[in-house]
Formats: C-alpha cells, sequence, structure tokens
C-alpha cells in the first residue's frame, strides 16, 4: 500500500553558500505506520563532503556534517521529534519536550531503516523509513525537512522548507510546513 503525499524542493539559508546544486524530498506512506523519506541531491556534487559508508548505528553531532533530517510534532503541541540520517548509515532520534527544551535520546523509538544511491556523479539520494506507528495519536503532524551539507573547504550550506529567521534553526515550528494525516494504525 502506497499512499502519495508529497514532493518538496528545500531553500538554502540567505546566509549560506552552497555550490550548484540542489535538494528537493519526496515523502509518502509506504505501509499502514512506515513513512518514506527521499532527500535527493542533484547537480555538481563534487565540492560535497559524504560520510564514508559504515555500519547503521546510532550516533550524536550528525549535523556537523552533511546530514538530512526530518522533525515530526504533533499539532497544537510543543513537543517533537528530530531524526537525523547521515550518507554513513548513522542516525539519531531526539525528542524535545518544547522548543530546543527537555532533549532526550528517543530510544524508545524504532531506528529508522536507510538507504543511499548513487546515480552517476550528479545524483544521490538518501531514502530513510521511519515507523510512526508509536507516534500515531490520530491527529495530524507537523513536519520539517531539512538538510546540512558539508561542502569544501568545510564549510556548512543549511538547506531547509522555510527559514523564518536570520540564523538558520531547523527547530523553529514555523519550519514544521508539512502537515501529515495520522499513519493508519493496524
Amino acid at each position: 500500500m502506497s499512499r502519495g503525499l508529497g514532493e518538496n524542493r528545500l531553500h538554502l539559508h540567505e546566509n549560506s553558500v552552497a555550490g550548484d546544486y540542489e535538494v528537493a524530498t519526496k515523502y509518502e506512506y509506504s505501509a499502514q505506520t512506515m513513512l518514506k523519506l527521499t532527500f535527493s541531491l542533484t547537480g555538481n556534487l563534487r565540492s560535497i563532503i559524504m560520510p564514508e559508508r559504515s555500519a547503521q548505528t546510532r550516533q550524536d553531532n550528525l549535523w556537523q556534517h552533511t546530514c538530512f533530517e526530518a522533525f515530526i510534532g504533533l499539532e497544537d503541541s510543543d513537543e517533537y521529534i528530530e531524526y537525523n540520517f547521515s550518507p554513513s548509515g548513522a542516525y539519531a532520534i531526539y525528542s524535545f519536550e518544547s522548543y530546543r527544551s527537555g532533549m532526550q535520546p528517543a530510544l524508545n523509538l524504532v531506528s529508522p531503516e536507510m538507504t543511499t544511491q548513487w546515480h552517476g556523479p550528479n545524483a544521490f539520494q538518501l531514502i530513510a523509513y521511519v515507523d510512526l506507528g508509536q507516534l500515531a495519536h490520530k491527529k495530524p503532524m507537523d513536519m520539517g525537512l531539512s538538510a546540512v551539507i558539508e561542502q569544501e573547504p568545510s564549510t556548512l550550506a543549511y538547506w531547509a522548507l522555510a527559514h523564518p529567521s536570520n540564523k538558520p534553526d531547523f527547530h523553529n515550528r514555523d519550519c514544521f510546513t508539512i502537515q501529515l494525516q495520522p499513519p493508519i494504525c493496524p
């Protein structure tokens, strides 16, 4: 069962500098509670620094290098979850009580499944499967998608659906511009 949801291009923050490439996302439910997130880089990717592929493990501070992110919060709630997906295979999941407050590793949530693919030298995809079954509350959820791209010479470019301030801040709920309907729970 697949329910198509949407596609978006991410926008470069006004204070970031990036090479000649684009970042796009696609999201859809691929099963009852499984959200499939696809992050795509296309264009001249030679200046992008990709972490070396390794075993899929939990790791902190992924945002210091090339990393894709999803922020999911229940509508009408300050609580939210942050997912980090590295091209290396590493991931992190954090829960927050409110804006940047009460951060805890969300060890009770199912680890994402991830795959990466190169489609020639100018196209890269990371696909992450996130099980939202534990977050299902029969209420819509707000989601923000973003990317931190490390480039030569070790600079970071910040991409998101929206940038509501003059400083990149993916935790700002104004970045959560996608409304997801609740997953179908068995």
